[in-house]
């Protein structure tokens, strides 16, 4: 699975360091157009990475700035806020494993950090 990166105009993420060096080029969709997809269709494959980051705390802003800026999307906070709430119904089971891989990798820097 990759994760949205943090980008130098979002203010950072706590706790997410380590976990946020993941890199979206892992997708190789730096332009989630390129292929022909809508923004609204190329969004959709993203709800799991935006659910685990709304849960950490990042407003619509932050979001929306780390998604236009890493995965060459051109969003405003509002169309980010509205795509995530209709399409994060039909995707919960995703995001849900999404949120368990986040608390799991959260835990294995745990006890790394605890050696």
């Amino acid at each position: 699975m990759t994760t949205i990166t943090k980008s130098n105009s979002v203010t950072p993420i706590p706790n997410s360091n380590e976990i946020a060096d993941e890199d979206v080029s892992n997708s190789n969709q730096k332009d989630p157009l390129e292929k022909g997809l809508t923004q609204r269709k190329a969004f959709e494959k993203f709800i799991p990475h935006v659910f685990v980051l709304r849960k950490k705390g990042c407003s619509w802003n932050q979001i929306t700035a780390l998604l236009n800026d890493t995965c060459g999307f051109k969003l405003k906070f509002t169309t980010v806020r509205f795509y995530y709430g209709q399409m994060v119904r039909t995707q919960s089971d995703i995001c849900q494993d999404a949120m368990a891989e986040y608390i799991s990798k959260l835990n294995s820097i745990e006890k790394k950090q605890e050696e």
